[in-house]
């Protein structure tokens, strides 16, 4: 009994992993890599505007447990981070280290970064200068 619940225990965990749920090739990569950048530019400006309403109290303690508001809805991310300059959007999170993370900060850069495992990467979205 004890060895075929470790064999569908490893099992699963194989097939969760094979998802590749926080990687290149993932839904959550490949949605934020498709925002327009009309969707960028709405993303910046609803971001400084999230920054600056949040009681300096609370930056960046307990805004992951806090609904994601809902002029983010299109991004599908599961929490937000804030910052004193910065949001930070979970896309995806599989585990610790591996997550999809887009990065917004009031400097004007938005950045993606995702990791699962050996596959793990950044994109500069859009930079204060220009939008991609």
């Amino acid at each position: 009994m004890r060895k075929s619940a470790m064999a569908f225990a490893s099992l699963a965990m194989l097939t969760a992993c094979g998802e590749n749920l926080c990687g290149d090739n993932s839904q959550a990569v490949s949605r934020a890599k498709s925002l327009t950048p009309e969707q960028l530019e709405s993303l910046y400006g609803d971001t400084v505007a999230l920054i600056r309403g949040y009681d300096p109290e609370r930056l960046g303690r307990l805004s992951t447990r806090d609904p994601v508001p809902q002029q983010f809805a299109y991004l599908a991310a599961r929490a937000v981070r804030v910052e004193d300059d910065s949001a930070w959007f979970y896309l995806e999170s599989c585990s610790f280290d591996n997550k999809v993370v887009l990065f917004v900060y009031s400097s004007g850069e938005i950045l993606l970064r995702w990791s699962e495992g050996p596959d793990t990467g950044k994109i500069e979205l859009r930079t204060p200068q220009r939008v991609h």
